[in-house]
């Protein structure tokens, strides 16, 4: 069982820690909807090891859309799901959104072990996308100001 994940809030270290890091790997329309507010953005780590990072967009005062990167080499291994289940627990959101290309079978995989459900898909760009959309689970605020497993 994966343990010892814990969302944070984002710091400024943070932002220098991940600059060595890979590119995403996605199109740039798409960071461009990403939040680049680190007050919207929550640190994902590991045993105190910075791991990747969730990126929030309120849409309303109940729902927001998620942008989520982990580094590669942290992929595949459980801590995405981890990450995305607390953050439906720990949000102050009643809904969360999130895109994924339809070709990208891993993180489809993890956003359906997480508790996300496809709700449309979505023609942007020449790319194609399923929306997914997790109900949250407690409604609570992340005030703790960590979340963890």
């Amino acid at each position: 069982m994966v343990t010892g994940v814990t969302l944070r809030p984002w710091a400024r270290r943070d932002r220098r820690s991940i600059e060595h890091w890979p590119p995403a790997g996605v199109p740039e329309h798409w960071i461009a909807r990403t939040s680049n507010d680190p007050a919207r953005s929550l640190a994902i780590d590991v045993r105190n090891h910075l791991i990747g990072r969730i990126s929030l967009r309120t849409i309303n005062a109940n729902d927001a859309s998620i942008g989520i990167y982990l580094h590669p080499s942290w992929r595949g291994h459980g801590y995405g799901v981890i990450a995305l289940q607390l953050l439906r627990e720990c949000s102050e959101y009643q809904r969360l959104f999130l895109e994924v290309a339809t070709d990208n079978e891993g993180a489809i995989r993890a956003y359906r072990r997480a508790g996300w459900e496809t709700v449309s898909v979505v023609e942007r760009n020449g790319y194609t996308y399923w929306m997914m959309e997790a109900q949250c689970i407690q409604h609570c605020i992340l005030s703790a100001p960590y979340c963890s497993s």
